[in-house]
């Protein structure tokens, strides 16, 4: 299926996408002084409009390469929920993370798609251990069509601020905006 060009990774400077991942590099295995260290760190924050800190380069090279990270840093940051996505669009984003068809940063930026346009706060759990989200015996393979109705079947997350302490001040409440938590939750 041929998706439309919100639901697409943005096109990425490679000049852009080569510095960050020298500095990520850099910053990955160095022994730098701290000063330099916290000098690079800024440069890249700077350059890809992150809050990152030192120990978020600490380790990349141990999971993935440097380009492939910062690839996934950049398109997963402009995934964003999209008006009027449809059902069919929404399996063929299921399918393509489930069958990584693509690049990293690909499969990476479509499944953050996925986060942002399902109810579903346990997603990655569903998409990538099934069994353990269902809770049976290994082995049963899910289509992605099983995969996205639990998916749009999951009720939204509901996030609870614990009732303050005494002259603590505020107020209990949620912090997501989309549903209301029923009475009997509140306490």
């Amino acid at each position: 299926m041929h998706l439309r060009p919100e639901l697409m990774p943005p096109r990425l400077d490679e000049a852009r996408v080569a510095r960050l991942a020298e500095l990520a590099a850099a910053m990955d295995s160095s022994g730098e002084l701290p000063d330099t260290l916290w000098s690079m760190v800024d440069a890249f924050n700077r350059e890809a409009g992150t809050e990152l800190e030192l120990i978020d380069f600490q380790g990349i090279y141990g999971w993935t390469d440097h380009d492939s990270w910062v690839r996934t840093l950049l398109v997963t940051r402009e995934a964003h929920s999209v008006p009027g996505i449809s059902y069919e669009e929404l399996l063929e984003l299921t399918t393509r993370v489930m069958d990584h068809d693509g690049a990293t940063h690909e499969v990476e930026f479509w499944f953050a798609l996925l986060e942002k346009n399902l109810p579903e706060p346990r997603l990655s759990e569903l998409i990538h251990q099934p069994d353990a989200y269902f809770g049976g015996p290994p082995g049963r393979d899910r289509t992605p069509r099983e995969i996205l109705d639990t998916a749009l079947a999951a009720p939204r997350a509901r996030f609870i601020v614990p009732p303050a302490r005494a002259g603590g001040g505020g107020a209990a409440g949620t912090t997501d905006e989309r549903d209301e938590i029923p009475p009997r939750a509140r306490r």
